[in-house]
């Protein structure tokens, strides 16, 4: 595991997921959320996993969102690999049950936020400074549920 910070692509799993993701995200988001949601504990993996797919969907809601994100996490090339991906899944979005997708994605960074059920949370609490994580999550979580007022 390599972990540099607490922002979203400081974390190897992270980039992984994003790195793997297929042309089209959104079933595979969907799937993932669900999957999350179902689960009695979020593994490690699973976790970074979420945390990547919900910046994709913060893009997809609006592409502008990647580049007005006030904490430090996107580093330029990031940025461009997270816009790539929303530029390619804009028509999948389009089509999409769209308030599903980011209610599951809040549900899930909820639950991840909870270290007796979360693998990430619970070693950002074991370290002693969970702090900075918690406010990364929770400003994802501020972010996306601006689609619901919209």
């Amino acid at each position: 595991m390599g972990t540099f910070g607490p922002n979203v692509f400081d974390d190897d799993s992270a980039c992984e997921a994003l790195d793997s993701l297929p042309e089209e995200v959104i079933e595979k988001f969907t799937q993932s959320f669900r999957t999350v949601l179902e689960k009695d504990y979020i593994e490690y993996e699973e976790g970074q996993a979420v945390l990547a797919y919900s910046m994709v969907v913060l893009g997809l809601i609006d592409d502008q969102n990647i580049g007005k994100r006030k904490d430090k996490q996107l580093d330029p090339f990031y940025k461009e690999r997270l816009l790539t991906v929303v530029n390619k899944n804009k028509d999948f979005w389009s089509s999409s049950d769209q308030t599903a997708v980011v209610g599951d994605c809040v549900k899930c960074l909820v639950k991840l936020k909870r270290p007796e059920v979360s693998e990430v949370s619970e070693l950002w609490h074991e370290g002693g400074s969970p702090e900075e994580w918690v406010a990364l999550v929770d400003g994802i979580i501020n972010d996306l549920s601006q689609f619901f007022t919209k």
